[in-house]
């Protein structure tokens, strides 16, 4: 959410007393959300989770001036989170596998909604903790065909002079990728009759 700004330590913070008004906004643009206090319980729920001990935790509930505040950090040691809208998670969790998420995760961490970036399917591979095989490409090719379909990413291909190891140039089809709008998935399954 927007609601209560960013600081140098990316952590980004939620007033309880905006929660409700930040919910309606989202249900206004067709967000599929559960309740406020659904939501309420899997903060304090999430609160009570540790990383590393008692060093790290992903949302820690605070007092402020402001009123309470839930202060939500978005790395963990040089490593971001990534926030993935609630009807998208369920489609994701309950439509396709946990690799397909895993990939979704990868894709929305090192891409944006504006410009493609370039990766390749032994890079993805690699990510996911599967050896660099062509069998596992061909894996990620099919992932990633599902991904595009289900409106989650833009896919594009180019050609491009590339130089070998070796010093040669050569022609090569490079992957481009980036991820599609909320509007624009959101508007695919509703088109696709699927309901929101």
């Amino acid at each position: 959410t927007k609601v209560g700004g960013t600081n140098s330590n990316m952590e980004r913070y939620l007033y309880e007393k905006n929660l409700r008004e930040e919910l309606e906004k989202l249900k206004s643009e067709g967000v599929k959300i559960p309740g406020v206090r659904t939501i309420e319980t899997h903060i304090k729920k999430i609160s009570k989770i540790s990383i590393d001990g008692e060093n790290f935790k992903v949302i820690e509930i605070i007092n402020t001036p402001n009123g309470i505040a839930y202060k939500i950090k978005q790395s963990y040691e040089g490593k971001y989170f990534v926030s993935i809208p609630y009807n998208q998670m369920q489609e994701l969790v309950k439509g396709t596998n946990q690799n397909m998420l895993k990939l979704y995760c990868i894709f929305n961490y090192m891409c944006n909604e504006e410009e493609y970036t370039k990766i390749t399917r032994s890079f993805l591979c690699n990510k996911m903790g599967l050896i660099d095989s062509e069998y596992n490409r061909d894996y990620m090719t099919i992932m990633i065909s599902a991904l595009a379909k289900l409106g989650y990413i833009y896919v594009k291909q180019e050609h491009r002079k590339e130089i070998e190891d070796d010093g040669r140039i050569q022609m090569k089809t490079i992957n481009l990728y980036k991820l599609t709008t909320y509007k624009y998935w959101f508007e695919l399954t509703k088109n696709k009759g699927q309901k929101r």
